[in-house]
C-alpha cells in the first residue's frame, strides 16, 4: 500500500517538470558498466515539498565534440530518484545505474531530461 501511494504522489501534476532544475550534472564511472550521477535539484515550486524526480540520462558517442550533430546516442535509461527538497530550495543528490556495455568511438557525452516531478502537498 506505501509504495502504490508514493508512486500515485511522484506522478501528480502539483510540480510540473519544468517546475524542477539539476545544476551541475555530472557521470563518472564506478567500475566496468556502473556509473554514478551527481546533480543539484532545484525545487522552483513555492508550494509543495518534491519528493521524487524522473530523469532520462543518455550517453552519447561523439566522435568530434565540439559539433553536436556528429554525436549519436549509444544508451539511454530512465530513472526514478526518491529525493526531499522542499519549495524554493535546492539538494545535492547521487544515483548510481548500469549501462549496457559501451564502446564509444570518441567522446562519451551524458545528458539528461526531467520527464515528471512528484510531490508532497
Amino acid at each position: 500500500i506505501w509504495y502504490a501511494e508514493f508512486h500515485q504522489a511522484t506522478r501528480s501534476n502539483l510540480i510540473s517538470a519544468e517546475q524542477v532544475e539539476l545544476e551541475n550534472f555530472s557521470v563518472e564511472v564506478t567500475y566496468g558498466n556502473s556509473f554514478k550521477m551527481f546533480a543539484r535539484v532545484r525545487n522552483l515550486s513555492a508550494d509543495h515539498a518534491l519528493i521524487a524526480i524522473g530523469v532520462e540520462i543518455s550517453a552519447s558517442d561523439c566522435t568530434a565534440p565540439e559539433q553536436e550533430e556528429t554525436c549519436v546516442i549509444v544508451g539511454q535509461q530512465e530513472q526514478e530518484i526518491q529525493v526531499d527538497v522542499p519549495a524554493q530550495q535546492a539538494r545535492d543528490i547521487t544515483r548510481q545505474f548500469i549501462f549496457p556495455p559501451m564502446r564509444p568511438q570518441g567522446e562519451l557525452k551524458w545528458s539528461y531530461s526531467i520527464l515528471y516531478a512528484g510531490a508532497q502537498k
